[in-house]
């Protein structure tokens, strides 16, 4: 039956678990397991007939209690928990846990509980004295390594506490010992690496806090609840981010995490940012890291910026001097173009505002002095006069006259001008008493 249900496509797959009462959410993988899961619930159902896979959340977690097993949601998936416990009905039968694998405090083959606590912390005493870390989360079947992200670390090492906690052996003395083994392997597994010496000696010389960005890319985050993305241009990169679309509050923790390999979500905490991790899907094995925005350095805590100019001027070293003269200029040059950036999105806006209105010579006021003689020189005239005023009333005398103006032209004695001189009023006040 599973090689029939890895044939169907995913809308085929959703509609057989929505006849199940069942979840259409995750990948096709997840789709396939459920309903695997739910073939197998009807085989092996509870005592009272009931196929497991229809019970509610309260009582989900009631047979897993009554079972001895995990029954935390928040530690294990809804799927984890269903494997465990069709496989403790299985062990109850009489039947065999081949088919589907024993789990966190699942057990199989007729294995209790104790008995399973005990031997995983038996197996977690032998690898922590033989220095493999990764063995010790690994037990519980899925494989966890330094690059795995933390969440599933996390998730692997509170799923084995529960299970071999010192209280719950009261009869085995060397659990606590086993518990420390434990302990200290998901504290190993999920340290920050060491830095080479070469970083080292780079982080004594500089005090801006930096690494390098290889193998590191901008994820894409996306709303919970509506999938749209964040980090577009109207998020203006806030910690915590209203969506536009269905108005969900998030931030980088309850955000949609997305791998930048294979597209697909992965679960994101803030302690893998500095680390290289693979996201944990079965078809994607590439490592990436998070992409670093490096910041300038600031002045050092109780230092002034008094105290930083003081120095400058005392400061004999050319070196330093060119440095930080290279650094001004650098710095002026990026805040010349971010203004000339500005002002040509301005001109632009007011020309493409002029050209909505009809182009028409009494709006010219909303053009700037470059537009205007842009604009007569598309017009054959030849700009003259320095003002703003002059070059609108030499688009007014040439769309009044029909003809181009002459070479003799003078503002001054323009009988407009002098009319509007005359009433006090400019070419802008002009306009708007017509518009009126």
């Amino acid at each position: 039956m599973s090689d029939a249900y890895s044939k169907l496509k995913v809308a085929q797959l959703k509609a057989k678990l929505k006849e199940r009462a069942q979840s259409g959410a995750g990948e096709k993988e997840d789709l396939v397991r459920r309903l695997q899961l739910c073939d197998a619930g009807d085989k092996h159902a509870l005592p009272d007939g009931r196929n497991p896979t229809t019970l509610k959340a309260a009582e989900f977690r009631k047979a897993l209690a009554s079972h001895g097993l995990p029954c935390d949601l928040s530690i294990n998936t809804r799927d984890e928990l269903m494997q465990s416990l069709i496989d403790a009905l299985k062990s109850e039968g009489g039947g065999t846990s081949a088919e589907a694998g024993s789990s966190a405090g699942g057990g199989g083959g007729g294995e209790d509980a104790d008995e399973l606590a005990t031997r995983l912390a038996l197996q977690v005493l032998e690898l922590g004295e033989a220095g493999n870390p990764e063995g010790v989360l690994s037990l519980l079947g899925a494989a966890i390594t330094r690059a795995t992200p933390f969440a599933a670390q996390r998730k692997a090492y509170l799923s084995l506490a529960r299970i071999i906690h010192p209280d719950k052996l009261p009869k085995l003395g060397q659990a606590t010992k086993a518990f420390q083994h434990l302990v200290r392997a998901f504290e190993v597994l999920t340290a920050p690496e060491a830095p080479p010496q070469a970083a080292k000696a780079a982080a004594r010389a500089h005090t801006a806090i930096s690494r390098s960005n290889d193998g590191c890319f901008k994820t894409h985050l996306f709303c919970p609840r509506c999938k749209s993305q964040w980090g577009s241009a109207d998020s203006g990169g806030l910690k915590v981010y209203c969506c536009a679309l269905c108005l969900c509050d998030f931030g980088c923790m309850t955000a949609e995490h997305r791998c930048p390999l294979c597209r697909k979500p992965f679960e994101y905490h803030p302690r893998d940012y500095h680390r290289q991790v693979t996201c944990g899907n079965a078809r994607c094995s590439g490592t990436f890291g998070f992409w670093l925005y490096h910041v300038p350095a600031r002045p050092p805590p109780g230092v002034s910026r008094e105290e930083l100019a003081e120095h400058l001027g005392c400061c004999t070293d050319k070196k330093a001097h060119a440095a930080h003269a290279a650094a001004v200029a650098a710095a002026g040059e990026r805040r010349a173009k971010k203004a000339e950036a500005r002002d040509a999105q301005a001109e632009a806006q007011n020309l493409a505002v002029w050209q909505f209105l009809g182009g028409d010579d009494s709006q010219a006021w909303l053009l700037t002095d470059t537009q205007l003689r842009a604009v007569c020189a598309a017009n054959g005239l030849t700009p003259r006069g320095d003002s703003t005023s002059d070059l609108i009333h030499q688009l007014e005398a040439s769309a009044y006259a029909g003809e181009e103006a002459s070479d003799g032209w003078q503002p001054e004695e323009s009988s407009s001008r002098r009319k509007r001189a005359a009433a006090g009023k400019s070419y802008k006040e002009e306009s708007d008493d017509d518009d009126e």
